[in-house]
């Protein structure tokens, strides 16, 4: 079977959601001989516009055209520059584009049911545990996800009896910015303290549930706190929280499956949908109930915990690059990322005219820059800096093996570079023993 290649547009990487959907996606891939492709940016509702106008420029990186496929993360497009800009794109394509989450005109869509999910969990908080005054603290506003939840919410409460107070909702992010000003608003509001608080997602459910306990506000005694999406914090946590299970691996692999049903041919609707279902667990008092074992269902793999720290450390790397200045700022801040990661390569490579181009213009003439003129890919690139970890035998004596980090920083180098082969390029400026 011929290799298929299948483009991936995403931001929020750092998410579990989103790390879970694209492990779906990888799996199906290694299934069915498909190369993923994926080109990530990190963008926030809280972020600042420049920050979030320039990071969506890796779109500009691809020509998708050559691609057999696209699946675009739409549920992650908070920013809605941002997401018109991916939505013009992907409209001018002609091979089958599949959105993830939020729905894009003209493309196929997946998605989960968290209307019917949520409507059950807030049966079992009003019906179960007896309670009326509940706090819900929605995701962002317009992403459809978020506002499905809400919906059920509403719908619950109107249907109960109970009235559906403004002053029960807060505006979140799916982030921790926005959980971290919800419980600020709780926590100041002159109404009755809740019996309930209602988090779109895990995270913000996480983040105000320790909030609430730094000020002695017990979980589930004093407050029943719930969230959506069956993260592993979630599962981890002290107590673990009462969520909402997306079938995330599921959904990506769904998105891959239509890609290659509508290249074969075959006929595929273009909404498909996946159901969620409710995990409870103690911070609403009802750990066990669906007879789950949650701690013996999920555990945390080292590779998890190193793709978190890697987020962490890019996100750092990112603003060191933003602080320095010239050309050795910007080439000691890839260093520092790299000798914190240590991976067994690294190359960062960039068009040719990328020194010039960046570093004697300043920032508002590039905004003024024409299309053609941001940067683009090009045909012709260097590698800036080349890093290879080469395992030394020193003696019987030592350690069987000691790492040596070879940093290179360098110019005019040929273009292709072999990811089975040990390259090292002349021009050593560091050795760093450890």
């Amino acid at each position: 079977m011929q290799h298929k290649n299948i483009a991936v547009l995403m931001t929020a990487l750092d998410s579990e959601t989103q790390v879970e959907t694209l492990r779906g996606i990888e799996e199906y891939g290694k299934e069915n001989n498909c190369n993923i492709a994926v080109f990530l940016w990190y963008t926030g509702a809280y972020e600042r516009v420049r920050h979030n106008l320039a990071e969506i420029n890796i779109i500009d990186l691809p020509d998708l055209n050559l691609f057999d496929g696209v699946i675009v993360f739409s549920n992650t497009l908070h920013v809605e520059a941002n997401r018109n800009k991916v939505e013009e794109l992907v409209k001018g394509l002609t091979c089958p584009v599949v959105c993830l989450g939020c729905k894009i005109e003209g493309c196929y869509h997946v998605g989960s049911n968290g209307y019917a999910a949520m409507r059950k969990l807030m049966e079992h908080l009003v019906v179960d545990h007896g309670i009326q005054k509940i706090h819900f603290v929605k995701g962002v506003e317009g992403n459809v996800d978020g506002e499905e939840r809400y919906r059920a919410y509403v719908d619950v409460l109107s249907e109960h009896g109970i009235p559906v107070v403004p002053e029960r909702t807060s505006p979140g992010d799916f982030y921790v910015t926005g959980a971290e000003l919800a419980a600020k608003e709780i926590l100041s509001s002159t109404l009755p303290f809740p019996e309930a608080v209602v988090c779109a997602n895990d995270i913000m459910a996480i983040t105000i549930c320790d909030i609430f306990t730094q000020r002695g506000i017990r979980v589930p005694e004093d407050v029943i706190i719930t969230g959506y999406d069956y993260s592993m914090e979630g599962v981890y946590h002290l107590p673990t929280i009462t969520t909402i299970r997306t079938r995330l691996r599921d959904l990506g692999k769904a998105a891959s499956s239509i890609i290659l049903d509508v290249l074969e041919g075959k006929e595929v609707p273009l909404e498909t949908y996946l159901t969620d279902e409710v995990v409870y667990g103690e911070s609403c008092g009802c750990q066990n109930k669906t007879g789950m074992n949650l701690s013996q269902k999920t555990y945390v793999s080292g590779v998890e915990v190193y793709q978190r720290k890697l987020i962490y450390q890019m996100v750092g790397l990112e603003k060191n690059i933003m602080s320095g200045t010239g050309f050795k700022g910007w080439i000691d801040s890839v260093k520092d990322f790299v000798e914190k990661i240590n991976p067994p390569e690294f190359y960062c490579c960039v068009n040719e005219n990328f020194t010039e181009t960046v570093f004697e213009l300043d920032a508002i003439e590039q905004e003024d820059m024409s299309q053609e003129e941001k940067l683009a890919y090009t045909q012709n690139i260097k590698t800036v800096l080349a890093y290879q970890m080469v395992y030394l035998r020193v003696s019987r004596y030592l350690k069987p093996a000691m790492p040596l980090m070879i940093c290179s920083t360098i110019r005019n180098v040929p273009r292709c570079i072999s990811s089975r082969h040990c390259i090292i390029w002349s021009g050593i400026l560091d050795i760093l023993f450890w």
